[in-house]
């Protein structure tokens, strides 16, 4: 299917970051993202309270957001409009620490206007499609550095995370 290139292009390496904190395999799977990143200074540096901090994050991300990364990466177009909205919902519960509140707002609201997409387009049809791919390549341009920002942070901040694999 074309969507899925469209959804990897927006957001694979964020949600990957996070959903597998301990280490991430961000180039192997084509899927929405939601994480966090950035490139101001690792919290975990800072003080023990902000490591603290940085740690609940990643591991409150990666159980929130494992099973619907398998879900997005599995989602026939017909289901993205079910998928995404509850990917919202699911950011909507994560409290990012400051250094990516941003960055994190950022995909979300890109994933909020995804949804959107996705609600009012019948994603089985080549219209729907092409409407969805549309839209993925106009946010693109604004959740790609947000992205990068994540995958940074993550990168710093939540390796070593994961004591168990998460699948």
């Amino acid at each position: 299917m074309r969507l899925r290139p469209a959804l990897a292009a927006l957001s694979a390496t964020a949600l990957l970051g996070l959903a597998a904190c301990g280490g991430s395999d961000d180039s192997a799977a084509p899927a929405p993202s939601s994480a966090a990143t950035s490139s101001a200074a690792p919290s975990s540096s800072a003080t023990p309270e902000g490591d603290s901090e940085a740690q609940a994050f990643c591991t409150e991300s990666e159980a929130a957001l494992a099973e619907l990364q398998g879900q997005l990466e599995a989602a026939t177009p017909d289901q993205l409009s079910t998928l995404l909205p509850q990917l919202v919902s699911t950011l909507d519960t994560l409290q990012p620490p400051a250094d990516i509140t941003a960055p994190f707002h950022t995909l979300r609201d890109a994933y909020d206007q995804l949804a959107q997409v996705a609600s009012a387009n019948d994603l089985t049809t080549p219209e729907g499609q092409a409407a969805f791919q549309q839209a993925t390549s106009d946010l693109s341009s604004t959740a790609q550095p947000a992205e990068d920002e994540i995958s940074s942070w993550t990168d710093a901040n939540c390796a070593g995370t994961s004591s168990s694999p998460t699948g």
